[in-house]
């Protein structure tokens, strides 16, 4: 009797935050949300990262220093804009150009 194929097994898209809050890469390769992807950040410094639209992977996640919990997509078929602010500003996007927009396409 044939035995079932093995479930998919998919390495989140690792994300990397710098000192100076400048994620890469950027954009991300596209993140499959039918397969399993996820996203996981690795930050230098402790930060907090602002989704929109905050239905994909929440509206933000507060980043420890060193490699974070992976994210899923809650939905696919969307581009996810994300900001990098310092922890104290986690309530508002972060306004400098080097801190974002940057993108994470997510796919079917």
């Amino acid at each position: 009797m044939a035995q079932p194929a093995p479930a998919p097994t998919t390495v989140p898209q690792t994300i990397t935050i710098d000192g100076n809050y400048v994620a890469r890469p950027s954009p991300t390769p596209t993140i499959s949300y039918s397969n399993g992807g996820q996203i996981q950040f690795n930050a230098a410094i402790a930060c907090v990262v602002n989704f929109n639209p905050t239905d994909v992977f929440g509206a933000s996640v507060t980043l420890d220093v060193g490699n974070n919990a992976a994210l899923s997509p809650q939905r696919g078929n969307v581009t996810v804009d994300y900001w990098v602010n310092p922890p104290q500003e986690s309530a508002e996007m972060a306004k400098e150009p080097e801190t974002g927009p940057y993108v994470i396409p997510v796919g079917s």
